[in-house]
Formats: structure tokens, C-alpha cells, sequence
């Protein structure tokens, strides 16, 4: 089973880990075979440890340091990605870093949330209605569109959540106004 991964469980397995590799992003890859991929960045899934020692031995992966590892997490991150891990008690052995328009993953999350196909983290969002102004920038980047904008009072949109399918990536808070 998939899991979301916060920033700080991110960078935790980036520096716990002996030996990263990056490599091309399936979907995205796919995506721009089939001429729809978006603008993120292609090599930027991780491989860590036994998995990266084999991906970078057989040339389907690039060793990178840690700084650099952490340096494509920012980069994910400025891009709206939403990172995934397995689901994994001793270690994780890859992160993936997901757009809703590309990832299967994603895809499969926002078409099958009621069976809940992927772990989420603890940071489900709460919208402040007093602090909303309704410009529907966190609509706009949700990757699994869990998050719509609703009439509110006196006329004024307003975001809402679907808490079934919302993963709790944090791609909207990032790009709250």
C-alpha cells in the first residue's frame, strides 16, 4: 500500500538513507509519449538504499548525495508535487513524487477513495471560512480534487473539503493565498 509522506518523514529517509539513486518518472514519461505530460520535472523519482544500489548498478538510476536528493525534494515541492512512499516498517525504498495529471497512482486515489487505496497523513485540511477568500487557488492544485469551491455567505465562494477523498498532501496548503 502507498503512503503520503510529509516533509519531515521526506527528508528524514533522505538522510537516514546509505545510498540514493534518482531515476525518470514512469507516468510522467508515459504521459509524454503519449504527448499530455505536464511541466514537472522528469527525473525526480528516489530510490534509496538496496533499491538504488540495484537501479544505479544496472544504469535505470543516477546516484545523487543527499544534498542533492533534498535539493529535487524542493524542487517537487515547488511544483506541486505530492511525495509517496510504500508502505514500509523498516524502511522505504523509493519516493515518488506525484502530479494529479500524470501519477496512476493519484488517478487511482481520487477514482477508488472510498476503499481508500492510499494511506493518508494526519494533515487533512480545515478551511478558516473567516480567513477564505475564495480564490480557488487550492481547488485548482488539489491532485486528487478533493477540494471545490462552494457558495458561502452573502454570496462569496468558499473552499470545501472532501474529507473522503482528500489525501492530506499539503499541496494546498502551499499554495493557500
Amino acid at each position: 500500500r502507498l503512503e503520503i509522506l510529509d516533509y519531515e518523514r521526506a527528508t528524514h529517509i533522505i538522510d537516514t538513507s546509505k545510498e540514493i539513486g534518482i531515476s525518470m518518472c514512469y507516468c510522467r514519461h508515459k504521459k509524454w509519449h503519449m504527448g499530455t505530460n505536464c511541466d514537472a520535472p522528469m527525473d525526480i523519482c528516489m530510490t534509496f538504499n538496496t533499491a538504488a544500489h540495484s537501479l544505479i548498478k544496472h544504469g535505470h538510476a543516477r546516484s545523487v548525495s543527499k544534498e542533492e536528493c533534498v535539493d529535487l525534494l524542493h524542487q517537487a515541492y515547488d511544483h506541486g508535487l505530492v511525495q509517496f512512499g510504500e508502505n514500509n516498517r523498516k524502511c522505504v525504498n523509493f519516493i515518488c513524487n506525484c502530479c494529479g495529471c500524470c501519477c496512476e497512482a493519484l488517478q487511482a486515489a481520487r477514482h477508488f477513495s472510498p476503499m481508500q487505496p492510499v494511506a493518508t497523513t494526519n494533515y487533512i485540511p480545515e478551511i478558516s471560512l473567516e480567513n477564505c477568500v475564495g480564490c480557488g487557488k487550492c481547488a485548482k492544485v488539489c491532485p486528487v480534487l478533493a477540494i471545490s469551491m462552494e457558495e458561502g455567505e452573502n454570496g462569496k465562494k468558499k473552499a470545501a473539503v472532501n474529507r473522503e477523498i482528500c489525501l492530506g498532501c499539503g499541496v494546498c496548503a502551499r499554495n493557500c493565498a
